[in-house]
């Protein structure tokens, strides 16, 4: 499960290195080739289509984070429902890839140490993430599966085995690792917007940040997704006052 999990993940990061080179070598038309004889359609990009795709990323997943955050179940074997705890943390990696992608995207115009610092910790930061939802969550979400089939009266020792699980030096080392690499990801993303954003929008980015690593579930992660939902919100509405709310065409794409 666990080598499933990475792959996912090195998928998703890999996909947008790939998604990005292949634009590339579309865009790419060879001029001295005897068999292009037929011009390709022109497709027109302008800026405003940049800055509501940038912003529906940058907003989006924090929204969706939260959603997943309030449908966290806190309790699983005794009265809970081992199918939300699973389904939850099988979406948990693409939240969480929504998530470095928004970072990415906040920093993607500025070229300093700490925004490359950012762009380069994401994929770590996804892997980790995935896997340390996919032993804590769909691992053992299998194990609460089974053992709601048992009485009440002999569910005692699962919940004995889950808890070591949890708390074992493997669990605690999966979650440590992700936890400090999604603290330096946002750390270094409000380093490299401290002079575009306002201060208490940055704080509330970093604190909402900060909270939601500590515990993905609620209240904890769901407060600090809200928080860091409207610090991007605040964001978005500094960056469009400040450049307009109408942007300029920029050019063309073949």
């Amino acid at each position: 499960m666990l080598v499933i999990a990475s792959s996912m993940s090195l998928s998703v990061g890999f996909g947008f290195f790939f998604n990005n080179a292949a634009a590339a070598m579309i865009c790419r038309s060879p001029s001295n080739s005897p068999y292009q004889t037929v011009e390709k359609p022109v497709h027109t990009v302008t800026s405003r289509d940049a800055y509501r795709a940038r912003w529906v990323t940058i907003i989006g997943a924090p929204f969706l984070t939260y959603i997943g955050a309030m449908l966290h179940p806190t309790r699983v074997l005794w009265h809970g429902s081992p199918w939300l705890f699973i389904g939850v943390h099988l979406v948990w990696p693409f939240l969480v890839a929504g998530l470095a992608l928004m970072l990415v995207q906040l920093v993607s115009d500025i070229d300093e140490a700490p925004a490359r610092i950012t762009r380069l910790l994401v994929i770590p930061m996804v892997i980790a993430f995935t896997l340390y939802t996919t032993y804590s969550g769909v691992a053992i979400g299998a194990i609460v599966w089974e053992g709601n089939r048992f009485p009440i009266a002999r569910r005692e020792p699962i919940s004995d085995l889950i808890d070591y699980l949890t708390t074992n030096t493997l669990a605690t080392t999966l979650r440590i690792t992700a936890e400090l690499l999604w603290a330096a990801c946002a750390i270094t993303a409000a380093i490299a917007l401290r002079r575009r954003v306002p201060r208490p929008a940055l704080g509330l980015f970093v604190i909402g940040a900060l909270e939601f690593g500590y515990h993905h579930e609620r209240p904890y992660g769901a407060a600090g997704m809200a928080a860091l939902l409207a610090s991007v919100v605040w964001i978005t509405l500094r960056e469009r006052s400040t450049r307009g709310a109408h942007p300029v065409d920029t050019g063309t794409v073949a």
